[in-house]
C-alpha cells in the first residue's frame, strides 16, 4: 500500500471518530437543555399551584401537595419534595412554599454521570432513571390575622 493511502485512511478515521465525539456530546447537550427547560417550566407550574392552595387554605398542606403534584405531572415532570409552614409575626400571616421538582433525563452518555455526580447519586443509579432536580422556595401573605 502507498504511505499517502495510509495517511489518508488515518486521517479518515481520526476525523470520524471525531465527530462521532462531538455527535454524542452535542446530543447529551441539547437533551440537558430541554431536561432543564421541562424541570423549570414544571416547578413553575408546581409552585404556581402551591402559592394558590397556600393563598386559598394556607393550613392545607395536603392540598398544596396535590395541586403542585398534579401541576407538575401534567407537564411531564415529577413532585420530589413539598413544604408548606404556616408563619404568624407581627399580626401578619405567611405561608412559606417549597416545592423541588424533577425532568427525566433520557437517552444521553455524558450527561448521566455528571447529574448523578451532582445530585449524589450512586454509580449504580446514573443511567437507570437520571432527572433533573429544581427547587424553589417562595412566601405569599395569607389574608387574616393572627389570633
Amino acid at each position: 500500500m502507498d504511505d499517502s493511502l495510509l495517511v489518508f485512511i488515518r486521517r479518515a478515521i481520526r476525523a470520524l471518530l471525531i465527530l462521532i465525539v462531538l455527535g454524542v456530546v452535542l446530543n447529551d447537550a441539547i437533551r440537558t437543555a430541554g431536561a432543564v427547560s421541562l424541570a423549570s417550566d414544571g416547578m413553575n407550574a408546581a409552585s404556581g399551584a402551591a402559592i394558590d392552595s397556600a393563598s386559598a387554605a394556607p393550613d392545607d398542606v395536603a392540598a398544596g401537595n396535590a395541586a403542585a403534584a398534579d401541576a407538575a405531572e401534567v407537564l411531564g415532570t415529577r413532585l420530589e419534595a413539598y413544604e408548606q409552614v404556616v408563619v404568624e409575626t407581627a399580626g401578619a400571616r405567611q405561608a412559606r412554599v417549597a416545592v423541588t421538582v424533577s425532568a427525566p433525563l433520557d437517552r444521553t452518555l455524558i450527561a448521566a454521570p455528571i447529574v448523578g455526580l451532582i445530585n449524589g447519586t450512586p454509580s449504580s443509579g446514573w443511567y437507570t432513571d437520571p432527572r433533573i432536580v429544581l427547587s424553589r422556595a417562595t412566601q405569599v401573605s395569607v389574608l387574616g390575622t393572627s389570633n
